[in-house]
Formats: structure tokens, sequence, C-alpha cells
């Protein structure tokens, strides 16, 4: 019997005592900043075309606010596709175990060596309010037009979209070799931003059928109508205080 138990309380306390996830491996391998680089196709805006090109933007001119997103490693990707499904799996001991913003950063972030070398080049090269986001997956940084063209190989230039006037980099943009693989990509370099569909008259209509999409869509009175919710507004329950969370992009099984 004390031979069984010893076993048990052994197996137990193994089990509970798991190895922890094995944190960001180190991925920057070259000296950042020393005179190679490789371009990061996709990066320039597809409106940011010459025949619509009105000029550069002055050197001086600061833009606020640029980001480097980066991309997981093969494995951390395998590994966290393997957490989510995990998560969402009623038999896996994982199910509903959600993790906190900084384990997320250590599991599936950029190691802390890595990040210090990004964010020493970036200061390198003369950007401010360099910060890390929380999750270790996005480094964001501001600076003078003339700033980032030097360290993106580009040129900011201004580009006419019908009576609007836009300022996006006129060329892919550039990085250190060293980052080959790591960046995703560079956002808030350029201010073009999705349009709406329709004005506000026109959405307040029933049976809004998009012009574009020839998708339909219900505004706040069709669904207050089809889920019977005037009782709610009459005894003076419309949300007020109340926060909610929309999720896009997911697929969460409950």
């Amino acid at each position: 019997m004390p031979v069984l138990t010893s076993f048990l309380l052994t197996a137990l306390w193994g089990a509970h005592l798991a190895p922890p996830p094995v944190p960001a491996r180190d991925r920057i391998v070259e000296v950042l900043g020393d005179g190679a680089a490789v371009r990061l196709e996709g990066s320039r805006p597809p409106l940011a075309r010459p025949e619509f090109d009105a000029g550069r933007v002055d050197g001086a001119t600061r833009i606020e606010g640029v980001s480097l997103y980066f991309k997981p490693s093969p494995e951390q990707q395998a590994s966290l596709e393997k957490l989510l499904a995990a998560q969402q799996d009623p038999a896996s001991p994982d199910y509903r175990k959600w993790i906190t913003p900084e384990e997320y950063a250590s599991r599936f972030g950029l190691s802390l060596a890595d990040l210090g070398r990004v964010t020493a080049w970036l200061s390198s090269q003369g950007f401010s309010a360099v910060s890390v986001g929380r999750n270790r997956q996005s480094v964001s940084f501001s600076g003078t037009v003339g700033e980032l063209e030097a360290a993106f190989r580009t040129e900011i230039h201004f580009f006419a979209e019908g009576t609007l006037l836009h300022f996006a980099n006129a060329t892919e943009l550039s990085l250190p070799a060293g980052l080959s693989g790591l960046v995703a990509s560079v956002r808030h370099l350029d201010d073009y931003r999705p349009h709406p569909r329709g004005a506000a008259s026109v959405l307040s209509l029933p049976e809004f059928t998009s012009s574009q999409t020839g998708n339909h869509f219900l505004t706040p009175d069709d669904f207050a109508t089809i889920y019977d919710l005037q009782p709610l507004y009459k005894a003076g329950l419309d949300g007020t205080g109340v926060s909610i969370a929309a999720l896009s992009r997911s697929s969460i099984s409950r």
C-alpha cells in the first residue's frame, strides 16, 4: 500500500507540475541595420499608383503610430492552433482555461531579446514613442517622413482619390534582412481607410440591401422587431451601462 500510495502521489504531482510551455525562442540571427535589406511584398497600398501621384510629402511631416506587426513562427502557430482547439473541446483538460495576455506574449510573441533588437534598431533610425504591444506581436513608433523614407527605403507621396488626397508609400517597403520572415505588415504608414457604404439616412430605412454586394442588412429597429424588444424598451431596459464584446472572423464552439 505505501508503494502504491507513493506511486499515485508521484503521478498526481507530476501531472500537476507539468512542464510549462516553452517560451518564444530568439529568431533574429543577423545584425539589424547592417545595410542588407529585403522587400516586404504587398506593402504598397493598391491605390498608391503612379497615375494618382500628387507629389512627395514634406520630409519634416510627422506620422504618428506606425506599427510593425510580426508573424508567429511555424511552431508558435501550430501550438496556438492546438491551444485554441483544446480550449473549445469539452473533453480537454484545457477546456475554457483562458490564458493571460502576458502568457500569450511569452508563448506566441517575439522573444524579449528579439524585441530588444527591434526597438534598438527603431531608435537608431531616429524614431520616437517606441512601444511594444502587450501581446509582443507588434511595436509602434512615430517619426518624420524623412526618417520613415530612409528606414524603409521608400518615398512617401500624396495620392489623389477623387476629391480626396491621401499619403502613402509610393513603392514596396524594404526591411533589414534580419527581419526577413518576421514582419507580417507595416501599418499606418498611409491614411487609406475603408469608406462607409451608405449614409446614416439610408441605413435607417428597413429592408436595406447593399448596392455593392446585394447583401441584406438589419437596422437596430429591425432587430428590435424580430426579437420583440419593445416590451424591454418600455420597461426602461435599453442597454445603458452594459458592455458587450463582438467577435469577428472567429469560429467559437460553445
